[in-house]
């Protein structure tokens, strides 16, 4: 496998190279889950927000449009799907704790 920098990878992803994309892959996939994993501390979680997006970046052909460093791309949009994914689950466990209260208030004469 050669080594690209990611100049040189972003240059022939945008040519539409599954090379690039699988030396991409392996060299940011793990450092992309520890990152994720800090920001969630769930191993299962960090895995699916890494691998979501590097199945959109060839999927829905992302690497178009990325316009400056890949590095920073693919940790910026690592933390924000990560943070985003925070807010989401503690509206569920907000929602959850209000129809438990809900429940028990009911049961309540």
């Amino acid at each position: 496998m050669v080594d690209f920098d990611d100049r040189e990878l972003l240059a022939l992803l945008k040519q539409g190279s599954l090379e690039a994309y699988e030396i991409l892959f392996k060299k940011y996939y793990s450092l992309l889950c520890l990152q994720a994993n800090i920001l969630l501390k769930n191993d299962a979680e960090a895995e699916d927000v890494v691998q979501e997006l590097f199945v959109e970046i060839w999927d829905k052909k992302i690497y178009k449009h990325i316009d400056r460093s890949l590095k920073a791309y693919l940790y910026c949009t690592v933390k924000n799907r990560c943070l985003n994914l925070i807010k989401k689950n503690k509206l569920i466990r907000e929602r959850l704790k209000s129809y438990d209260e809900t429940q028990s208030t009911k049961k309540d004469p």
